[in-house]
């Protein structure tokens, strides 16, 4: 027999029209099977209601994952933007666990390559689909995410034009990601060395070189006590943007904040800062 509902916990939210979350894959260059979550607003139905909008949300680690479930996440663009009318894609990229072991070892040495390789192959199957339309495409993330957010804005010849981004705590450069913060044995294992026994594998990794390419009007996150990610890389990126590129860009600093923002006010401030810059050059 059909169990029946005996309780309801949370009645305020029986009339709250909830994005509808997935799983999906796709095919990266190499051949590599590629995971990720899209989250899609309410009643959308593709093929018959347009293309929409598209955030490419990207999560930190990169040794963690997003997982399909309803959930909110002001650092990493988790339900605020579907519910706003945007499709938000959550790659699980390589690096990413749940995927097995290979998936993450695949990363070592080969970051800004495979890994933003893997999103943009997200972002076109998407595009292939009829989901997103690839004239309104953003991309954001917070710390390992706001490192992506970062090589994929400098990146030269990119295959999808993003229309804004949101960089959280993110890296600009490797080096000084080594010697500024606090887990330098990350960046040794990942580039497989020393800054000056892998120079050239340093300054591949490290978005700062493709400054240059930027066009993307940018928001920038940090918190003022950073020790992950310090704010340095954010000042930085915000420097050669403002006076160098003259991109539209602003810094919010979150004075005292560690590497995740702790306080509901400037939790809710940056949601509303994403939504009224992807707002305005996205949507």
């Amino acid at each position: 027999p059909e169990g029946k509902r005996i309780t309801t916990l949370n009645p305020q939210t029986e009339t709250w029209k909830l994005p509808v979350v997935s799983h999906v894959t796709w095919t990266a260059p190499d051949g590599t099977k590629v995971g990720g979550v899209l989250e899609l607003p309410h009643g959308y139905k593709p093929g018959t209601s347009g293309k929409l909008p598209l955030v490419v949300a990207i999560h930190g680690g990169p040794t963690t994952a997003t997982k399909c479930e309803l959930s909110v996440d002001p650092h990493n663009g988790r339900g605020y933007f579907a519910a706003k009318g945007y499709a938000t894609l959550l790659p699980n990229y390589r690096g990413s666990v749940g995927y097995g072991d290979k998936f993450v070892t695949d990363l070592i040495g080969n970051e800004n390559d495979v890994e933003v390789k893997d999103i943009l192959a997200g972002i076109q199957h998407l595009v292939k689909e009829g989901i997103a339309d690839p004239d309104r495409v953003a991309v954001m993330g917070w710390s390992n995410g706001g490192y992506l957010t970062n090589c994929l804005i400098t990146l030269k010849d990119s295959p999808v034009k993003f229309k804004a981004a949101s960089s959280g705590a993110g890296i600009l450069d490797t080096v000084a990601e080594w010697g500024f913060n606090d887990e330098p044995a990350y960046p040794i294992v990942f580039k497989k060395g020393l800054p000056w026994e892998q120079p050239d594998l340093y300054k591949k990794t490290s978005p700062t070189y493709g400054l240059g390419n930027v066009t993307t009007p940018t928001l920038i996150h940090v918190g003022g006590g950073d020790e992950r990610c310090p704010p340095g890389h954010s000042k930085m990126l915000y420097r050669a943007l403002r006076e160098y590129k003259k991109v539209p860009t602003e810094l919010i600093v979150y004075t005292g904040e560690p590497h995740g923002l702790t306080k509901y006010a400037n939790r809710k401030a940056k949601m509303e800062w994403d939504l009224a810059w992807f707002g305005k050059y996205v949507k």
